[in-house]
């Protein structure tokens, strides 16, 4: 006699806790408690810049934002978008390298509360930029800064930089600093409290900076990390961004999804009605990584990256290994040759985005995509598979008809929607399949650009093995006994097992694992020796 398992075996009623009660199996960007900074900023002029969080959610929810003395409550609606401003004077980290006590700001719902999703909005005259924001169930312990060539100025402190944010208390952090692609000096720092912040800036490029958890003093503790520019400005080998009537700058400001969270494949959709293009940077996590980018291939080393000239037609990023890819946009005079008769007919300015690998799609999305402060000008950038672009919906209303088949990969297709065309600023995109999408406006010398949701664990894969061989099984006979494995792109620190209805739970707490490689991806692997025989056949789920 015998039973069958199905091949995703979800269903041991499995709990995954990562350091804290949840049971979630796919980790996304939804979530009840986030951290986030407010990082140095150069203003255009007199106008210092403010921060806002813009917090949506699928259901009717509340919560609080926490910084230092500062603590503000808030409600949501389903589908809606409640911003709530941060005091400057509590959360405003300023210039300068070091560590700033109590600076990190805290997104956390009330208990019992739906999840929500969260973006940073950082905003004045001619000077913005903003990040979706990552639960603490995405948070890693290994990432790479993603930044741009800095622009420099004297007398104003122009600067590369990146921020961590300690999501737990005692946080040692080993980094390993890259200047212009070469590397200096490592050291660490340690985060004492939850919300301690350390910002680091230099006057040039620290892109490929390793940021590291110390694996023997702080175990499995997270950070946030955030990275980009207080100011700087993007243009072309012939369009100086500091030179008029070229000059526009702004900040770079983007969440860094840790390295588990990398992927294997892009897609590469300019920013819409631009014609110089986009500019993309691909960074590698690993030695050995080849990347194939607009038709051009590319040998890169752990923590080296490549930087395209700009590229206006669309295609897909892939590679071997797993990468990072951030998408900029230009200086406004410099991102379309039509400004070269009217300065203000294209308007923009420089901005950086990390992008979603295809591999994490989200079926779903609440999308905030702002009008502040000058933004004329609001767009998503959306990919997914052609056979399911029909079914791609906003707020109810279906846009299938706005897909092109992504040239040379026919399997995708691309649309460029204007919001402003829909109206209001908080937008629903659903659809019957996973899509990747981003979210960006332009206005004159104005910019933010910021990924509209992602799923970061879709991966996850429960088997169940013949004790006395290990061997993987799906078809097997209820005389015989099983073992468990379970593979996972992050490391929990509790897993219940429960392995029929109503039995007893087996709890791990901090499980061991084994590192493995499925697909040029590095995941975790759990085993659970439970010798496990069923009475009665039939499909195990």
């Amino acid at each position: 006699m015998r039973f069958y398992f199905k091949a995703l075996f979800f269903a041991l009623s499995l709990i995954i806790v990562l350091n804290k009660p949840t049971s979630a199996q796919n980790i996304s960007n939804e979530g009840s408690d986030f951290w986030v900074c407010f990082p140095d900023h150069v203003p255009a002029g007199v106008q210092l810049a403010t921060m806002s969080i813009f917090v949506t959610s699928k259901n009717n929810s509340s919560g609080r934002v926490i910084c230092g003395s500062s603590n503000q409550a808030f409600t949501v609606a389903a589908n809606a978008v409640t911003e709530i401003q941060v005091p400057r004077n509590v959360s405003f980290i300023g210039p300068g390298t070091g560590i700033q006590t109590n600076k990190g700001i805290r997104v956390v719902t009330d208990a019992g509360k739906p999840n929500i999703v969260v973006y940073a909005h950082v905003f004045a005259g001619a000077r913005s930029a903003a990040s979706l924001v990552l639960p603490y169930e995405a948070l890693g312990q290994k990432h790479f800064a993603m930044s741009y060539d800095q622009v420099t100025s004297n007398q104003q402190g122009y600067a590369s930089q990146f921020n961590i944010v300690a999501a737990d208390a005692n946080t040692k952090i080993n980094i390993k600093p890259v200047i212009n692609g070469v590397p200096g000096t490592p050291f660490s720092v340690t985060l004492a409290n939850a919300g301690d912040v350390y910002q680091y800036q230099n006057s040039s490029d620290i892109t490929g900076s390793v940021i590291e958890v110390d694996s023997v003093s702080s175990g499995c503790k997270r950070i946030a990390a955030f990275s980009g520019s207080n100011v700087n400005g993007i243009g072309t080998e012939t369009c100086n961004p500091l030179l008029p009537p070229a000059a526009s700058l702004d900040p770079l400001f983007q969440q860094l999804y840790p390295t588990q969270s990398w992927g294997n494949s892009y897609p590469l959709i300019p920013f819409f009605n631009r014609n110089t293009g986009s500019i993309y940077r691909v960074l590698a996590a690993e030695n050995g990584t080849i990347v194939t980018i607009n038709g051009i291939t590319i040998n890169l080393d752990e923590g080296k990256f490549y930087t395209s000239k700009p590229i206006n037609t669309p295609s897909i990023i892939k590679s071997n290994k797993p990468i990072a890819v951030a998408q900029f946009a230009l200086t406004q005079y410099c991102s379309d040759s039509r400004n070269a008769t009217s300065t203000n007919s294209i308007v923009g300015d420089p901005d950086m985005v990390i992008l979603n690998p295809l591999e994490y799609s989200i079926d779903k999305i609440t999308l905030y995509s702002s009008t502040k402060l000058a933004i004329s000008e609001q767009y998503i950038n959306v990919v997914i598979p052609s056979n399911k672009a029909s079914s791609f919906k906003i707020n109810n209303a279906n846009f299938g008809s706005s897909f092109t088949v992504v040239p040379n990969s026919p399997e995708f297709s691309y649309a460029q929607i204007q919001l402003n065309t829909i109206g209001g600023s908080n937008f629903s995109l659903a659809a019957d399949t996973g899509f990747n999408a981003i979210a960006y406006g332009f206005g004159f010398v104005e910019s933010y650009a910021y990924s509209a949701g992602t799923s970061l664990a879709s991966t996850t894969v429960v088997n169940a093995l013949k004790s006395s061989t290990n061997q993987v099984v799906k078809i097997a006979c209820i005389t015989d006994q099983y073992d468990f494995r379970l593979l996972l792109p992050y490391i929990p620190s509790k897993l219940i097992w429960e392995l029929e209805t109503n039995s007893t739970p087996i709890i791990q707490n901090n499980p061991t694992f084994t590192q493995v490689v499925v697909n040029n991806k590095t995941l975790y692997q759990f085993n659970l020796p439970a010798a496990k025989s069923f009475v009665t056949s039939g499909v195990k789920q």
